[in-house]
């Protein structure tokens, strides 16, 4: 039997500069990154009942994101996936401490815009997470 969760938390399309690509001449020049962001709570968050209450602030979670990335070159979407999803991960155990780890799931979208392939128009996105093996989408709510 898999997991239940009561709330799910989204963040879209949140745009980072990412020097990112295979080759060295593809990373001379930041590319526009876009991360899906989805935080699903075991138990309704208790910010949902006071606003004096912890809660997961996504201003603080973006300035990280953006000064992680800032002056770093990846090679591999697939690669800088697994740093941000770390960052992500990381913030959340600092915002949140008192929330164990295996309370609120991540599941992170990173598409990278415009890959300099001709033939790609929409872009390359790649999918991670830390859900449990058998999540499915009824799990939440």
């Amino acid at each position: 039997m898999s997991e239940r969760y009561h709330a799910c938390l989204h963040i879209d399309r949140l745009r980072l500069p990412v020097f990112l690509g295979f080759g060295e001449g593809e990373r001379q020049k930041a590319q526009a990154v876009e991360l899906d962001i989805r935080f699903f709570f075991r138990a309704r968050p208790a910010s949902c009942e006071s606003q004096a209450m912890p809660f997961l602030c996504y201003d603080n979670l973006t300035h990280e994101l953006l000064a992680y990335v800032e002056g770093k070159e990846f090679q591999l979407i697939e690669y800088l996936a697994n740093e941000v999803m770390q960052v992500i991960r990381g913030n959340v155990a600092r915002q949140l401490p008192d929330l164990p780890t295996e309370d609120v799931r991540i599941l992170l979208t990173l598409h990278k815009c415009h890959p300099p392939v001709p033939a790609i128009q929409g872009g390359v996105r790649i999918i991670v997470s830390d859900l449990p093996d058998g999540f499915k989408a009824g799990d939440v709510l």
